[in-house]
């Protein structure tokens, strides 16, 4: 077997990850992870992303909602102690470790309740979310507001 998955999710997929684990050969790596977040998870997150993006701005700017994502996800690293800046390759500074696709689902909750209690400090008004919305794209350019 090169690689095998099995999400635990009863006690058969528990003692199939156990007999594997029993089978393999010495120096074979296993790995247990917890699952990564939701796509309504995900959806809320750009449509959050979406709302600040269309209603505020940050240092005398509008900014994308990429923009946004690393400015929240840079803000909850840095509140948790694990945010670093080095010096970039080429100049300026680099954030390292802003990968809201590796969150799980708790870490992706934080992120969105600090987002939602940044949008209640700055005056964005977030209006009831319907998942069917959609979740909105990552885009360059900053998101515009319909008249």
């Amino acid at each position: 077997m090169s690689q095998a998955v099995v999400m635990l999710t009863n006690r058969a997929t528990r003692e199939q990850f156990c007999r594997w684990v029993m089978a393999a050969p010495s120096r074979t790596i296993a790995s247990l992870k917890g699952v990564k977040r939701t796509i309504p998870q995900n959806s809320r997150l750009w449509w959050l992303l979406t709302q600040v993006a269309t209603q505020a701005t940050w240092h005398g700017k509008k900014r994308t909602t990429a923009e946004w994502k690393d400015l929240f996800t840079g803000a909850v690293k840095a509140a948790a102690g694990g945010l670093e800046a080095v010096p970039g390759l080429e100049g300026g500074l680099m954030i390292l470790g802003l990968h809201t696709s590796e969150m799980d689902k708790a870490e992706m909750v934080e992120l969105q309740d600090y987002m939602e209690a940044w949008c209640a400090q700055n005056g964005v008004i977030l209006p009831e979310f319907d998942g069917d919305q959609g979740g909105g794209t990552a885009n360059n350019r900053p998101a515009e507001v319909s008249a």
